[in-house]
């Protein structure tokens, strides 16, 4: 199955009281670039995060959003010992200048580095066993979003090799038609420019067979087939086929350029730009296939 690189795919859940979403985006990109965007709570996990998604996904680019959110989320942490150590010495400096400090909770609020808050509650290996659950079901739903895409992908290039194909096939047969087309030509030229003089049969044989050597496309025709059959096979294999089918489309363009510079007649010319109008478009569909 052919796969695009763009695709989204979501999950969400409850999990310890938390409620917890995780999100897969995903576009094109010539390797694989995962970007990771996760809690403080989840940090640890990062890496077997990142080679969860790297066992299912070998190109493009991958945006992965972990929200873990909960009432319970935001815990206070006290240095006891810090507020302890400030008292005595406050009290200290108070006794000395014969003053009598008294303390209120909210004075203790303010004391330097006392209290500290942790808005990310630590998760315990249950929890992480079930948000691992999420990322699975997210990165499945981004897969069938690929999958789908790479399906109309496919159709799409199916269509475009199809026309290239009839264009081949008309060039095939207007290239055969050249050299008597130019023999033609080049007697009724001849005959304008001498007055009606008789031409030489063996020296216009000779010039209609260096014309039909000259414009002789039977052999990118042949290339041309080849590339062609090779690219629709390549676009049914199973696994990264993206890059080769670049490399593919650059050789199909390649022929067609030569064609083009070895055979000047319009017809043929006329074809060999529709030819090339439709390998750009499929160069440009390919782009996003992994």
């Amino acid at each position: 199955m052919l796969y695009s690189m763009t695709g989204y795919g979501q999950a969400k859940s409850r999990i310890g009281g938390r409620s917890c979403a995780v999100e897969l985006r995903s576009v094109n990109h010539r390797y694989l670039d995962i970007s990771v965007r996760l809690p403080a709570s989840l940090n640890s996990f990062e890496s077997e995060l990142r080679k969860l998604i790297g066992e299912k996904l070998k190109r493009g680019k991958i945006n992965v959003c972990f929200n873990w959110n909960g009432a319970n989320d935001v815990e206070l942490e006290i240095d006891a010992k810090r507020i302890a150590y400030y008292v005595r010495k406050l009290r200290s400096i108070g006794r000395s200048l014969k003053l009598d400090p008294a303390f209120s909770v909210s004075d203790l609020v303010n004391l330097p580095n006392a209290f500290s808050s942790n808005s990310e509650k630590k998760i315990s290996g249950r929890e992480w066993v079930l948000a691992r659950g999420l990322v699975r079901k997210a990165l499945t739903r981004l897969l069938e979003m690929r999958a789908r895409e790479g399906a109309q992908l496919v159709r799409d290039v199916e269509n475009r090799l199809k026309k290239i194909r009839q264009a081949v096939a008309v060039i095939g047969k207007l290239s055969k038609q050249l050299p008597n087309l130019y023999k033609e030509k080049l007697s009724k030229r001849i005959e304008e420019l001498s007055g009606g003089v008789c031409l030489d049969p063996e020296a216009l044989a000779k010039e209609v067979a260096l014309f039909a050597d000259r414009s002789d496309i039977t052999e990118e025709l042949v290339r041309l087939d080849h590339h062609l059959r090779f690219f629709r096979k390549t676009l049914h294999d199973v696994g990264e086929v993206g890059k080769r089918l670049d490399f593919i489309s650059q050789e199909i363009h390649r022929e067609t350029n030569t064609m083009a510079s070895k055979s000047a007649h319009h017809q043929i010319q006329k074809y060999v730009i529709s030819i090339k109008t439709e390998v750009e478009k499929i160069r440009e569909q390919i782009q996003n296939i992994e």
